[in-house]
């Protein structure tokens, strides 16, 4: 094990070395270890045979292309956006709550056609919580009917998963004959 390391680490130097990037106290322990080791002065010659043939075989690249690429890139999310973003509901709300402060804090609350809409705003509140405390009972209902419903035998909950899986089929048999529509029209057309 600790022979491959050394073995390793060799080949991380001799690469180095034939890059140029080994500092000077590698550099004078691997030229101890290239004098003693025949095989390790072979292996020097195929990294630098190597590095020619990589040198060789290097295409160059057009002028401004790495900046062609980095822009069409989409910026990070973890970067700063460099144009500020603006999003539109949350001004179009911020402008309401304002407008709606100013209008009850000038007094024009007391006014009959406020009032009417103040009234309309508290319906509209009033209707929403009612129909959404509605769904959820009708399904806290639905749940105990089915609850209830497979209970009282196993062939009612097999029923139901007939059911479902004949409603998943269902629904796969129209996602593929619209996707095929498309590609019959492609081959109609002699695209």
């Amino acid at each position: 094990m600790a022979e491959t390391a050394m073995m390793d680490n060799r080949q991380e130097w001799l690469d180095a070395r034939v890059e140029g990037m080994l500092d000077a106290a590698t550099e004078g322990r691997l030229a101890a270890e290239l004098a003693a080791d025949p095989r390790l002065l072979a292996e020097e010659a195929r990294w630098q045979a190597l590095h020619r043939v990589l040198r060789e075989d290097r295409v160059p690249v057009r002028e401004g292309f790495q900046q062609k690429v980095m822009a069409a890139l989409p910026q990070p999310a973890w970067q700063a956006s460099s144009s500020p973003r603006v999003y539109p509901a949350l001004v179009a709300a911020l402008l309401a709550c304002a407008l709606g402060a100013t209008f009850l804090l000038s007094g024009l609350a007391d006014q009959p056609l406020a009032g009417t809409g103040l009234a309309l705003a508290d319906f509209l509140q009033t209707t929403l919580l009612a129909g959404s405390g509605i769904a959820v009972a009708t399904f806290v209902g639905l749940g105990f009917g089915l609850e209830e419903m497979f209970a009282q035998s196993g062939a009612s909950l097999v029923a139901f998963g007939v059911a479902v899986l004949c409603l998943n089929l269902l629904f796969f048999s129209l996602l593929r004959r619209r996707g095929a529509a498309p590609a019959t029209a492609r081959r109609n057309d002699g695209g």
